[in-house]
């Protein structure tokens, strides 16, 4: 609980840090603000619990045996003023360093319409308000970021977005989340225990201009996990799990990452164009919504399992164009061809050539024409030029859930000087990095 009589402004001089570096309380937006931390010595838990213990603000406290702290305030990290401010749980010093917050944290965009001169693309300077859990490169490093539920309250973390009374949000541009093999989760982490913002899409505000998830772990989310998320984004070698929604709307690219007991895992609400690549979907109500775009959803080497509620596909009436637009789902995979004599030799040098046998001018293959190596086979996972082929398109029709579905084969064929050509027929890729073996006799 806050004493009733709070300084508006408790200022704390670090000399490691900039001049004006400070945690203060802010009367105004209602949070303990942290205010101009430079990268080289940012913020961290520790210094707000020794500024609470100076001010006696009875907000902050620490489970040393768990290294868990615990805010019972909103958090702010950054202004709108001009400065940087950086802030940082986790690291070599505090590997399992855990933050539980009982009010929102605002990670605060540097431009706010209103407040700021001009507008936010031609604001000078940009400013750094950032949020990084754990350290890049070091998975010895697991720290959480942790929301009680407060039911109707409605705790969640915002990224260029400020909270409002009854659902409502201040937009802004600015604010960055750096996740390291860290985790963001639920304070208590079961059914009904999930935390996520009052908000028109609940959840999750990451509407910054720099998001980094790597090998980073959400869960226990109600609602959208990554509202706002779009190109700004890194996302690799992530888990989302026992949410709402993991991925919505906007131009996503994603590698690696695993959508597990999610309501829906990629949701289109207008304007998904995502790619996901090495991705793995289990366990889920719905994989993927198709409602909106005129673009959809791209999966290369992705696996999945049948969703509880099945997928969905339906066309939409943009009414601002009066085009009738209709998403699709694509599969790609790549393969790998690999090129013997008919002494079963390997061929090196061999040229292969990958054609669509169906009347698809649309539809190209990727690294169509490639030369086999010293072990007679075109390139392979982690290498570039892989052959990928499209295996299936499945884009909405006027009719709800009954999507027009294309299945693709192709002819692939291999030549090398000196021997009679070689030719596999109807070829259909459903499984990733599958290996065609084409026999080339004597001439």
């Amino acid at each position: 609980m806050r004493p009733k009589a709070i300084a508006a402004l408790g200022l704390l001089l670090c000399a490691a840090c900039a001049a004006h570096a400070g945690i203060y309380y802010d009367d105004s937006a209602e949070c303990i603000r942290v205010v101009d931390f430079p990268q080289e010595a940012p913020c961290t838990l520790g210094r707000l619990l020794q500024m609470d213990r100076l001010y006696g603000w009875e907000m902050v406290t620490w489970d040393q045996e768990r290294d868990a702290y615990t805010i019972a305030a909103n958090l702010c990290i950054g202004s709108n003023d001009g400065t940087d401010t950086w802030f940082q749980i986790g690291g070599a010093q505090r590997p399992r360093e855990t933050l539980i917050m009982q009010g929102n944290l605002v990670v605060y965009p540097y431009w706010i319409e209103g407040e700021n001169r001009g507008e936010h693309y031609s604001a000078v300077p940009r400013t750094v308000n950032r949020l990084t859990i754990g350290v890049p490169g070091d998975d010895s490093v697991t720290a959480a970021l942790k929301f009680h539920d407060q039911n109707e309250a409605g705790s969640s973390l915002f990224l260029g977005r400020i909270p409002g009374p009854e659902g409502t949000v201040r937009q802004g541009h600015g604010g960055q989340l750096h996740v390291h093999h860290g985790v963001i989760t639920s304070a208590t982490p079961r059914p009904g225990g999930e935390f996520g913002a009052t908000t028109a899409v609940g959840g999750m505000s990451l509407t910054g201009d720099s998001v980094v998830l790597d090998h980073a772990t959400l869960s226990w989310i109600s609602g959208a996990a990554t509202y706002g998320m779009s190109h700004n984004a890194t996302v690799r070698h992530s888990v989302f799990e026992h949410l709402g929604t993991a991925m919505i709307n906007g131009k996503q690219d994603l590698v690696g990452c695993t959508f597990r007991n999610c309501e829906t895992a990629v949701r289109d609400y207008g304007s998904l164009d995502a790619v996901l690549t090495d991705c793995v979907f289990e366990g889920n109500e719905h994989n993927w919504t198709l409602t909106y775009t005129d673009k959809g959803l791209v999966c290369i080497d992705c696996t999945w399992d049948q969703p509880r509620e099945g997928n969905l596909y339906r066309s939409w009436e943009n009414p601002r164009t009066g085009q009738v637009q209709y998403p699709s789902f694509v599969s790609k995979r790549h393969i790998i061809v690999e090129v013997v004599d008919d002494a079963g030799e390997p061929v090196p040098g061999a040229v292969v050539t990958a054609r669509c046998e169906q009347e698809t001018p649309e539809l190209t293959v990727e690294n169509a024409t490639q030369q086999t190596d010293e072990l007679g086979r075109t390139p392979g996972e982690g290498e570039d030029g892989a052959i990928l082929l499209v295996e299936v398109v499945k884009r909405a029709t006027d009719v709800e859930n009954q999507p027009e579905v294309a299945e693709f084969s192709y002819t692939i064929e291999a030549t090398a000087e000196g021997l009679a050509p070689g030719v596999v027929e109807h070829f259909r890729p459903a499984e990733s990095w599958d290996v065609v073996r084409i026999v080339l006799g004597k001439r």
